[in-house]
């Protein structure tokens, strides 16, 4: 008896674990799968007809699908194709980046005229270097007085030459001196050159008429001495710069302009490049100009 109980019990038992296996199995799979595989299939079913394709490229512009893979990677793929016509601004960068040549040079030093490029041979350098606004003004009787006013047009730098030569027969100066003076901006240099020519005016100098037409403006002028040399300066300005071309000996006037010219035409058509500085130099003494 006891042992037909305890089988029939345990056949029982076994069949209930049986069923409740069997229900729970499908339960669980429902739950996973045939939802979210529905609404997946109804999310991706609704959109298509409702919008046309016009209308769904649109919309993927702003990513509003962006959890959607399946609408989102055509979509992707087309929308970089538009995007290449927005590198055009890039030819007007080139075509600005070729447009930057200037015809004054960067180096001051280098501007300046060097022995062989003088109208005559046989000359040397003497010197050359930088001067101060104060070193300037100390050539005036009064000094303080052109030191405000260099300060005034904005002066920034001062580059000189010096060339000498052996004394002869020849009509060309013994002594040259170019020199440039670098101010704060045009308008301001266009102040110092006529201010230089009120100087010149009024120390006696006989000027060249009609005025040398180089640069953006420039005069030519001479005096004599004390001791009976003949003296001859012509000034140019290009831009901000006043380039100061002296001569002292002989018959200086014709050799300036040339130079003057020659130098001009060199700085304003082919530019300097500032390698071409001359390193000999002598301690002779300055000769202050403007």
């Amino acid at each position: 008896m006891i042992r037909r109980v305890s089988t029939t019990t345990l056949c029982a038992v076994l069949c209930l674990c049986g069923v409740v296996a069997a229900c729970a199995g499908p339960e669980d799979r429902d739950d996973s799968d045939p939802t979210a595989t529905a609404v997946e299939r109804v999310q991706q079913v609704t959109p298509t007809p409702e919008s046309t394709p016009s209308e769904s490229a649109a919309g993927d512009e702003p990513d509003p699908t962006a959890g959607e893979p399946a609408t989102a990677s055509p979509t992707a793929s087309s929308s970089p194709t538009p995007e290449p016509p927005t590198p055009t601004p890039e030819p007007t960068a080139t075509s600005t980046a070729t447009v930057t040549a200037t015809p004054i040079p960067v180096d001051l030093a280098a501007s300046l005229p060097t022995a062989d490029q003088l109208p005559e041979a046989g000359y040397f350098l003497a010197n050359q270097g930088t001067r101060s606004a104060l070193e300037l003004a100390n050539s005036y009787a009064d000094s303080s007085a052109h030191l405000e006013r260099l300060n005034n047009w904005g002066f920034k730098e001062h580059h000189f030459r010096e060339y000498s030569r052996e004394t002869g027969g020849n009509a060309a100066p013994f002594y040259v001196l170019t020199t440039v003076n670098e101010y704060g901006d045009d308008d301001l240099a266009t102040d110092a050159l006529d201010w230089l020519r009120s100087l010149n005016s009024s120390q006696g100098h006989t000027f060249v008429d009609p005025e040398p037409e180089l640069g953006d403006g420039a005069f030519a002028s001479s005096v004599q001495t004390a001791d009976g040399s003949q003296t001859s300066i012509v000034f140019v300005q290009i831009g901000p710069r006043i380039y100061a071309y002296f001569g002292q000996g002989g018959e200086p006037l014709e050799f300036v302009l040339q130079l003057a010219e020659s130098n001009t035409e060199r700085i304003m058509e082919t530019g300097i490049e500032p390698d071409q500085e001359e390193d000999d130099s002598s301690p002779a003494a300055p000769t202050p100009t403007a």
